[in-house]
């Protein structure tokens, strides 16, 4: 599946250099595919992208962090295993107002030119709001979140 993703991206997509950031659970010794995986170099990777393919993980959460575009990949596969991971990718897509891409779908597969500015935009009031709710803590005073933590633990419980 990986080396499908990968073939249908670089047809669409063909000045563009694709990097794989491997999961933290992935074992460095099994990789599904022949492609280079970096292996705890997500956030780095992330902040020297230009566009970042993504499922459902922390590297959405940097990425919206560092304000990159995303397109969130889904395959059909996936229903067999779980409607979570559709249902995670189109809830985030949405929140996010970016692009979701299926690669079982006619869009990789044809040879139909598309506007790949489209794929490039962010929506900063979404990741904003995306990052107060999803990320950080909403109506969180500029003091600091541990400190704001430690305070609430040394006044309600420890007394």
């Amino acid at each position: 599946h990986m080396e499908k993703i990968f073939y249908l991206f670089n047809k669409k997509f063909r000045n563009f250099y694709l990097t794989i950031a491997a999961s933290p659970r992935r074992n460095k010794n099994d990789v599904p595919s022949k492609r280079k995986f970096f292996f705890d170099q997500t956030l780095n990777l992330i902040r020297n992208s230009d566009l970042i393919l993504v499922q459902h993980s922390l590297a959405l959460k940097y990425a919206v962090l560092l304000r990159k575009p995303m397109v969130f990949l889904h395959m059909d596969f996936l229903k067999f295993e779980s409607h979570q991971y559709e249902d995670l990718a189109k809830f985030y897509a949405k929140e996010l107002g970016s692009k979701i891409v299926n690669i079982n779908s006619p869009f990789l597969n044809n040879d139909k030119k598309i506007n790949i500015k489209l794929f490039f935009k962010i929506n900063e009031k979404k990741y904003k709001k995306f990052e107060n709710y999803y990320i950080g803590f909403p109506g969180l005073k500029s003091q600091g979140r541990w400190k704001t933590i430690l305070k609430h633990l040394d006044s309600n419980t420890f007394n």
